[in-house]
């Protein structure tokens, strides 16, 4: 797919099967797996479905995961996107190598990817759940703009959830 988004840093195109692998040794990190994955280790055939996955989002719905990969050699660092949100609608969607947490490179994909969603794309309104003792996704969800909506049960006790509403929409 030729859609690319660009930060100062970083690049960010939608999600392929040559990726399945290196997506597979980040999502299967004990780190990112313990809140993304609520501690699975994936297989490679759960990857490449979620990659299939995207493709077809993407293609339906004209938002999916993308590979965020560094501007000065391309190499992957994360993931960053937008998935069905169980509460209904978009969610969005990061994981970032551990060793580049509080580099801001997370925080950088997840505007970016709410700026295409929302113009783009055209959502009105995108979703952010996270486990209430995740208390890193919590502080980039909070960074984000994303005012608190609801709390449900999680795999670590509850789930809270958020929205962030198109700039400019009235709700």
């Amino acid at each position: 797919m030729a859609l690319r988004l660009e930060t100062s840093r970083l690049v960010l195109s939608p999600v392929e099967f040559a990726d399945v692998g290196a997506l597979r040794v980040l999502l299967i990190h004990p780190d990112v797996r313990r809140w993304l994955c609520d501690g699975r280790v994936l297989s490679e055939a759960d990857v490449r479905g979620m990659v299939a996955q995207s493709r077809e989002a993407f293609l339906w719905r004209r938002a999916g995961f993308f590979a965020m990969r560094t501007l000065h050699d391309g190499s992957l660092v994360g993931l960053a996107g937008l998935k069905p949100a169980v509460l209904g609608g978009p969610e969005l969607v990061s994981a970032l190598w551990p060793s580049l947490w509080r580099s801001g490179l997370a925080a950088e994909a997840c505007r970016v990817v709410l700026h295409d969603a929302f113009e783009r794309v055209g959502v009105q309104r995108v979703l952010a759940g996270a486990d209430a003792p995740n208390f890193r996704s919590l502080a980039l969800i909070h960074a984000l703009g994303f005012r608190q909506i609801a709390i449900t049960p999680g795999a670590f006790g509850t789930i809270r959830w958020f929205s962030l509403e198109r700039p400019g929409a009235t709700g």
